[in-house]
């Protein structure tokens, strides 16, 4: 994901925040620009790029969806 340029911590809150049957979703962090950047991240919508790397790693990884 890095070659792309994409944020994989950013692909794995979208990740769990779209689970509708998981109510809440967790997160820590070990610095106050790391929080910064997770809360950023939940009003961001994912770019195409984002996406594509999203299904592609729930494709090859996720098995109970």
């Amino acid at each position: 994901m890095k070659e792309q340029g994409v944020d994989i911590s950013k692909l794995a809150l979208h990740f769990t925040l779209g689970i509708e049957e998981v109510p809440t979703t967790l997160v820590s962090t070990a610095s106050l620009e790391n929080l910064q950047k997770n809360l950023d991240a939940v009003d961001q919508t994912l770019t195409d790029t984002e996406e594509k790397c999203l299904q592609y790693i729930i494709d090859k990884w996720v098995v109970f969806l």
